[in-house]
């Protein structure tokens, strides 16, 4: 019977072993759309046989194992590959959202809106008068300003929101990584019998999964079972049942110590995964750090980078002869200026100074109580100053000149231009289109002559010179040696010469320019030593006004070899200095009659040539005059008036033929059309030494574009209420919040230019209405002033003369 026995024992024995290996087909399918599930199947193998005296006999099948249908090569290439195309798909999510911000293939792309800003310089080229093609320039000009602001800010938003992504990876990683740690510990429990955990550690191989995707990783098995993991480079995330933390702070991700310390990761330590991807796209947008400045240009010693300890003589491309210095400038923590200069003596090749001792001169030239920067060398081979004592203000950095024996060596320029990415290559783009349009504008003149005008940039440090970064100028670096013009013009918009040595030929006051000795206190002074202008310094920034004294009733800008009024900001078109900042000059958007579409001649002229052409000058002259007449002023060479004349005009019957017939009948006056069809009206220099069209009660002049004088001066804003203070945004005045309390003087001066009378006139903005203003004009017994529909109106008692208003320490002049 034993043997009967055995056989219904294999029978038993084998229906067991296949009934669990149905259990484990059923678990399968169970798990068919389990995430991570791994097929598992049971390993059989022969029963241990009987020993007999025939030789062993079978006793049938058991079950030995279960395992998982599991190759530990493939999973490892796939989530290697996971991680590859996690980082790339966040990669291109991230830059499709770039491509949206920075949209050019429609009509609202900075490409576009550029082309149209300079097809709107190209129409007022075409007839630079012309008011229509000065509005449309404007209007333009607003366009680009907030397509390139709106644009920065876009992307400073993306880059917010990828700050909310990256806090999200880093916390999920954490997360995944204390998991995994957790599974380790189970594991080892369930398999002490020998036996794996296929359920334990499909969980596991799939958070390592998750993980993979999140960063790259590196992992390996130990002989216990469980997971050790490797993030990026060799720090680890997973040993056994503990986990490292990484963390996201101050826009930087920092992978924590046991100890606490923190490294930070970048691209270059975590290139894979969400995280990779997320910190690529966001170095690729973020803002500059203003507490590293960075060398713009790589210095290498044998085609390797320099580092602290190479010898100036080693540099690849300088040719170090002899001695040199090293001039530097710039402006610590709280804006006040550095300067400094290294020397070098070359000495025996062994002993020679190398850049370490160039470094130690920056660091040296920054310290002060509470005070450091750290410089060196990068591994890239760029100069690198860091801020270490954060203080109110960014530091400034420009190496100024370098002189004696030494070529070919740049050490770069500390602006931003490294490093590169989209929003610092915007703020680029936006600062080199600052800097040339007001490079070219500052040195033009528009329709009417500056009366005042306040420089768009403010030096930190006055007394330094203006070529230097320690001034607190932004374009410090474009001054060179050199001089500016600026002309004067009488009331009558005739030039004012400035050199009796030259009595035949108008010539301009000449400002000298030195950028190693020039301060912008030395600029005021020159300006102010000019006959008719005041300069003064407000807040850092070079606020040039009239004098009110003698004839001068206007001043331009002449030819600029210096660079100092692109520095100044003086006659700027843009204000600000990048993306960030720019924006259209405040006096131009309000009168675009002030745009410098030309320039002066180098010689002035005293011809007055009317603006406006004519195309046919034997026409009458239409109905959009009115009957009336206009006088011509004839003025000594003290600018006296020696005679005045008066011409009718009959707009329904008179040409302009006939007009300039009766010009031409006063002796010493001539009248011809020029080419361009422009009414041009000259006198015998034999005769008097100018004259001055006004009085224009037919509308002529103004139709001409001639421009006439009068006795009576509007505001151009209008106010909404009279009875509101002015610095109260119900007043209507745009400028409200601009507008401090402070005072501006009254000059007021006869009809031949002498002084009548001079008067200080306080303003509170909080206090003060437009009836409060009209009567503290009023209390001067200067003027007379009224109120007309919300508008100041201002004349002179008994229409004659004329007011200058300046030394405005309110902006309310600018604001009206």
């Amino acid at each position: 019977m034993a043997g009967v026995t055995s056989l219904l024992n294999i029978a038993k024995t084998a229906l067991l072993t296949h009934q669990l290996n149905l259990q484990t087909t059923g678990h399968n399918v169970a798990n068919v759309n389990t995430d991570g599930y791994s097929r598992q199947k049971v390993v059989l193998e022969p029963q241990y046989p009987n020993r007999t005296g025939i030789g062993p006999v079978g006793n049938g099948v058991t079950a030995k194992d279960i395992v998982r249908d599991y190759d530990r090569f493939i999973t490892s290439t796939l989530f290697a590959k996971q991680s590859d195309l996690s980082g790339l798909k966040t990669r291109q999510s991230g830059m499709k959202t770039i491509e949206s911000l920075l949209n050019e293939v429609d009509d609202t792309g900075l490409f576009h809106q550029l082309n149209e800003f300079w097809n709107a310089w190209d129409d007022l080229a075409n007839n630079a008068e012309g008011i229509p093609e000065r509005i449309t320039l404007v209007e333009r000009a607003k366009l680009l300003v907030n397509g390139i602001r709106d644009r920065y800010n876009n992307l400073l938003k993306l880059s917010e929101n990828i700050n909310m992504n990256l806090e999200q990876t880093v916390k999920d990683i954490n997360q995944t990584s204390d998991q995994i740690a957790e599974l380790n510990v189970q594991i080892v429990a369930m398999e002490a019998n020998g036996h794996q955990a296929n359920d334990l550690r499909d969980q596991r191989d799939n958070l390592l999964k998750k993980l993979s995707g999140l960063v790259d990783v590196h992992y390996f098995e130990t002989t216990r079972g469980t997971y050790t993991v490797i993030l990026g480079r060799g720090f680890q995330l997973v040993d056994g049942d503990k986990a490292w933390h990484i963390e996201y702070s101050n826009g930087m991700v920092n992978w924590i110590g046991n100890d606490g310390s923190r490294m930070e990761l970048t691209t270059s330590e975590v290139s894979g995964g969400e995280l990779g991807g997320w910190i690529d796209i966001k170095s690729r947008i973020v803002p500059r750090d203003i507490g590293f400045l960075t060398g713009s240009e790589v210095n290498t010693t044998g085609g390797n980078a320099i580092t602290g300890w190479t010898r100036w003589d080693e540099i690849d491309g300088a040719s170090i002869s002899g001695a040199f210095d090293i001039h530097f400038s710039g402006t610590d923590q709280d804006g006040l200026p550095i300067t400094g200069t290294f020397h070098y003596d070359p000495g025996p090749p062994e002993s020679g100074a190398r850049v370490l001792d160039f470094l130690s001169a920056v660091k040296a030239a920054f310290s002060g109580p509470g005070k450091a920067v750290d410089a060196y060398i990068n591994e890239e081979g760029r100069l690198v100053i860091k801020d270490i004592t954060p203080g109110d203000k960014p530091i400034s950095f420009q190496i100024d000149s370098i002189t004696g024996f030494a070529s070919g060596l740049d050490l770069g320029k500390f602006d931003g231009r490294y490093p590169v990415n989209y929003l610092e290559t915007l703020n680029q783009w936006a600062t080199a289109l600052i800097r040339e349009v007001n490079r070219v504008h500052s040195q033009g003149v528009g329709l009417v002559p500056l009366t005042e005008i306040t420089g768009a940039y403010s030096a930190t440090n006055t007394g330094e010179p203006i070529g230097y970064r320690s001034s607190g100028l932004f374009f410090s670096g474009e001054v060179t040696a050199g001089e500016f013009e600026i002309w004067l013009y009488d009331g009558d918009g005739n030039v004012i010469d400035q050199d009796p040595a030259t009595p035949k030929v108008n010539d301009p006051g000449v400002i000298s320019i030195d950028p190693a000795t020039t301060t912008m206190e030395d600029l005021r002074v020159q300006i102010d030593a000019i006959s008719g202008l005041d300069a003064t310094l407000v807040n850092g920034s070079l606020v040039i006004g009239l004098e009110g004294t003698g004839n001068v009733r206007g001043f331009a800008f002449g030819k600029d070899t210096s660079g100092a009024l692109l520095a100044t900001g003086l006659n700027a078109f843009f204000t600000g200095k990048d993306a960030e900042s720019i924006g259209l000059a405040r006096a131009i958007e309000d009168d675009p009659r002030l745009i410098a579409a030309a320039q002066v001649e180098t010689k002035g002229s005293d011809t007055l040539v009317a603006i406006k052409g004519v195309v046919d000058d034997a026409r009458p002259l239409g109905l959009d005059m009115v009957s009336g007449s206009f006088k011509i002023y004839q003025y000594d060479s003290s600018g006296h008036v020696v005679g005045v004349e008066e011409i009718t005009v009959d707009p329904e019957h008179d040409t302009l033929q006939a007009i300039m017939e009766r010009i031409e009948a006063i002796p010493g006056l001539f009248a011809e059309i020029t080419q361009a069809g422009y009414l041009r009206v000259y006198a015998d220099s034999g005769s008097f030494e100018r004259i001055g069209l006004g009085d224009d009660s037919s509308v002529l002049l103004k139709y001409l574009g001639i421009p006439s004088s009068g006795p009576t001066v509007e505001s151009f804003r209008r106010v909404k209420d009279i009875t509101v203070p002015l610095g109260n945004p119900d007043s209507g005045l745009p400028l409200y919040g601009a507008l401090n309390p402070g005072s501006f003087k009254v000059q007021v001066y006869s009809e031949t230019g002498a002084l009548e009378g001079e008067a200080i006139v306080g303003f509170d903005p909080s206090a003060m209405d437009l009836e409060d203003l009209r009567d503290a004009l009023n209390a001067t017994g200067l003027l007379d002033v009224t109120i007309d529909q919300g508008k100041l109106v201002v004349a002179r008692p008994g229409g004659t003369g004329y007011a200058i208003f300046s030394h405005d320490q309110t902006n309310l002049i600018s604001s009206l």
